[in-house]
């Protein structure tokens, strides 16, 4: 993962999503979300960086450069689709959680418009298996 540049917070970097693989899926999952937040970003509600919906259920991971064919990047919390880069506010470690959601659904009713919000609310009633991967980064 690379920091955030060019969204006037003091980052530097090229803003390249991470490369994921994982395995051992769920029988019956048919497509995978995929989220990064920062539980301690300072707002009230935290800050998600990257929403990944779509990913077909045979997929293994996601690459730097390219979205597996129907997978689609909703809004994240900057307004726009794709990845935003990970960047604490200098002096502060934030704890970050990356989590792969097996779905029994193969396609969820997003778009690149959708809110992070929406998009895990309707994934909540199909999430057959979780994966979490949760990390500090500080600058």
């Amino acid at each position: 993962m690379v920091l955030a540049q060019g969204y006037g917070l003091g980052c530097e970097g090229s803003n390249r999503a991470p490369v994921l693989t994982w395995s051992d899926v769920p029988a019956g999952t048919l497509s995978f979300l995929v989220t990064l937040y920062d539980k301690d970003a300072p707002t009230d509600v935290g800050f998600m960086h990257w929403v990944v919906a779509n990913v077909p259920g045979n997929a293994t991971g996601l690459s730097e450069s390219e979205l597996p064919s129907g997978a689609l990047e909703p809004r994240t919390d900057m307004g726009r689709p794709g990845y935003v880069g990970i960047c604490p506010p200098v002096g502060s470690t934030h704890a970050y959680l990356l989590t792969v959601k097996a779905l029994n659904i193969s396609h969820l009713p997003v778009d690149a418009s959708t809110t992070p919000a929406l998009a895990g609310f309707l994934a909540h009633e199909h999430v057959i298996g979780t994966a979490t991967l949760r990390f500090n980064y500080g600058r």
